[in-house]
């Protein structure tokens, strides 16, 4: 369960609550395990990518700064359905033979596309006025008053926050 608490301006994510959920995919993950000697290898891909996946990345844009050891459990049960798919021991192998972007790759995009939509005004009223120009918070015209304003973060607890993460994401 994502728990979202709005207060004035900061956005507060608890994350543990959700990866401990996204963790139940093992148990998707165990069936397409034990059906899997009844799938072609497609199948067995086709299954992942519409049922498990899709599981995974739920809300990824906005709790994409979950830390690197929340990320790095999601990351390890990608591998595992990779390995069950391709019928094989070496994780590494299996990413490359599917070609599947690792998870942080795809949330980054997904956080970046969210950027793209808050910026063009088709998102959430939240979200409309969360991202500035340079332009608007200084009013002169410089070589950089076409690109987002940056966030002043002070503290590393910060530097954890969509906001931030999300205006980095956008210039990756």
């Amino acid at each position: 369960m994502l728990i979202l608490q709005i207060k004035s301006v900061s956005l507060r994510l608890e994350t543990k609550p959700l990866v401990k959920r996204l963790t139940k995919v093992g148990k998707r993950i165990g069936l397409l395990r034990r059906l899997r000697r009844f799938l072609t290898s497609h199948s067995a891909n086709v299954i992942y990518l519409s049922m498990i996946r899709p599981t995974l990345e739920y809300c990824s844009g906005v709790w994409g700064c979950c830390g690197e050891v929340n990320s790095n459990k999601l990351e390890t049960l990608q591998r595992r359905a990779g390995r069950i798919v391709i019928r094989t021991c070496n994780s590494n192998l299996a990413m490359e033979a599917l070609k599947w972007e690792d998870l942080k790759t795809r949330r980054n995009d997904n956080i970046a596309k969210l950027v793209k939509k808050c910026i063009k005004g088709h998102c959430p009223q939240f979200f409309k006025n969360y991202f500035t120009y340079n332009r608007t918070v200084s009013g002169r015209s410089t070589r950089q008053c076409n690109k987002l304003h940056p966030p002043s973060v002070r503290t590393e607890v910060a530097k954890r926050t969509f906001y931030y993460h999300a205006w980095l994401c956008h210039f990756q």
